[in-house]
């Protein structure tokens, strides 16, 4: 498998994309440069107590491969970057190595041969030998009757670094954006699709660009079957542990439950994510750095760096608390007042508290400066004159049962019933619109309300009339023209809008 890098924290991850709606499957990367280091038997028992049924090796280490039979645990294998020149230009030693590594352990079960290890980063000089050893492991692998059984065919591979793009910019990545933790995640101006975490946004990354570079359909076998399905993706990414444990724990946790769950990304919604993280153990003997040697779900000896469940996939994260923006009245008038004429002057719209208009009064700086800051506030957030609509591609049994948990967690859905004012036009799409703007708008516009699993996004251009109408945007709702100021996150902005 072709290994290129993205730098982009948390865990080494073995991805495929496939078309469907199914859970994918969560495995562990097992290397075994470690001192003191569990036998092969031990380990299978610790993969079986914590309920891990892929596990991807480094090479074809007879030990393990051993010990994995008949335990229904999928394996992978890999043909080291030492044998690629051998495998590329000799087929006969392709077919021993498939005969003595694959096809030998007819007990275990191995479904994927990946071919080199980082080989463009690691050993560049071997890059024109990777394409030809991929060729004759792959027609090793049919000769000796093993096509349907094991992956074959062209696998797109990816080794991705959140780890080092935050550590790179720590005060411009939000570390939530990172964990999949709660946040206002970001727009993508050029698809319009929102961002909630940096791994689906790295993953779509990889989508676009495999489709710049050819419009030829990328194959993937389906998890369990052997059979080639129609167009995908089969992506390796791998990702690295953050600074610390508890955003470890964190980052993977997460991201198992994101894979357990189902869901794809804003622009790959079907897509089935099934993922390898990097390191099962800890592993003091591996070159470079400590991070490269402290990435281990378990120590050594078998005992847990910190806890993960394979099995159970938690909730998705939480939208973002709505929140506002209000003026601190200790400042003083003449600070107010410069922040307020900053803020109506840089994107705020204050026609509303104009003489005579809605929000006019009460008419006084502290009202006005509220209303004017929180228009400011909620423009830089990407939240004002927003609406969230279906995104179709999802498919209507995924909009189904998105609109059904909008419609039962405070969205208003009434006018969408038979006989509604907004019953027509009488669309999957068009009533799922209507339910998630609905809960969006339910829950203070909040980006991650409009998520749905990737079947709803953020938008800011008016849509239809029906969805329409369940936005209110007045930006000093929650502020000067609004009686509910005891729900307001208040937040002290005028020093950091206008200065002395």
């Amino acid at each position: 498998m072709v290994l290129t890098h993205l730098l982009l924290v948390g865990a080494a991850l073995a991805l495929s994309f496939l078309s469907g709606s199914e859970a994918g499957e969560v495995g562990v990367c097992y290397g075994m440069m470690a001192r003191n280091l569990i036998k092969p038997p031990a380990v299978v028992e610790l993969l079986k107590r914590n309920g891990i049924k892929v596990v991807t090796l480094y090479d074809a280490d007879p030990g393990a491969l051993s010990a994995l039979a008949n335990t229904g645990i999928k394996v992978g294998v890999s043909l080291p970057n030492q044998y690629l020149a051998d495998a590329a230009g000799d087929m006969s030693y392709a077919r021993q190595w498939v005969q003595s590594n694959v096809k030998a352990y007819s007990k275990t079960l191995i479904d994927s041969v990946a071919v080199g290890n980082e080989v463009f980063h690691q050993v560049p000089g071997l890059t024109p030998q990777l394409l030809p050893a991929m060729k004759n492991i792959q027609a090793a692998l049919a000769s000796t009757g093993l096509a349907d059984a094991v992956k074959t065919g062209s696998y797109l591979s990816f080794n991705i670094y959140p780890y080092f793009a935050y550590k790179a910019k720590p005060h411009e990545i939000d570390l939530n954006f990172v964990l999949f933790r709660t946040n206002n995640g970001h727009l993508d101006p050029q698809t319009g699709l929102t961002y909630y975490n940096l791994f689906d946004a790295m993953v779509d990354a990889v989508f676009h660009a495999v489709e710049k570079l050819s419009k030829s359909r990328q194959r993937t076998r389906s998890p369990g079957t052997g059979r080639m399905l129609g167009s995908s993706d089969d992506l390796i990414l791998e990702s690295f542990r953050s600074a610390s444990t508890a955003d470890a724990q964190t980052y993977n946790s997460n991201l198992i439950s994101k894979i357990l769950r189902g869901t794809g990304t804003p622009y790959k919604p079907n897509a089935v994510i099934s993922a390898n993280i990097f390191s099962l153990f800890n592993e003091d003997l591996k070159p470079g750095n400590d991070d490269e040697r402290n990435f281990g779900l378990f120590n050594p000896d078998g005992t847990p760096v910190y806890e993960v469940d394979f099995v159970r996939p938690g909730p998705a994260p939480a939208p973002a608390a709505p929140s506002w923006c209000t003026a601190n009245v200790a400042v003083g008038n003449k600070r107010l007042q410069n922040a307020l004429d900053y803020a109506c002057g840089h994107g705020a719209d204050c026609s509303a508290i104009q003489p005579g208009k809605p929000c006019y009064q009460p008419n006084t700086l502290v009202a006005h400066a509220s209303y004017a800051f929180d228009a400011y506030y909620q423009t830089c957030n990407g939240n004002a004159a927003s609406w969230c609509v279906a995104n179709a591609a999802a498919g209507d049994t995924r909009l189904q049962a998105a609109l059904d948990y909008a419609c039962g967690h405070g969205a208003d859905c009434r006018a969408i019933q038979r006989g509604g004012r907004c019953f027509d036009p009488n669309t999957k799409v068009a009533h799922a619109s209507y339910a998630f703007n609905a809960y969006y708008q339910h829950n203070g516009r909040s980006d991650q309300s409009c998520d749905f699993g990737g079947c709803g996004s953020v938008v800011h251009q008016q849509p239809s009339e029906c969805t329409l109408r369940n936005a209110t945007y007045s930006s000093g709702s929650a502020t000067a023209c609004s009686d509910g100021l005891k729900h307001v996150r208040a937040r002290s902005a005028a020093v950091q809008l206008g200065q002395e």
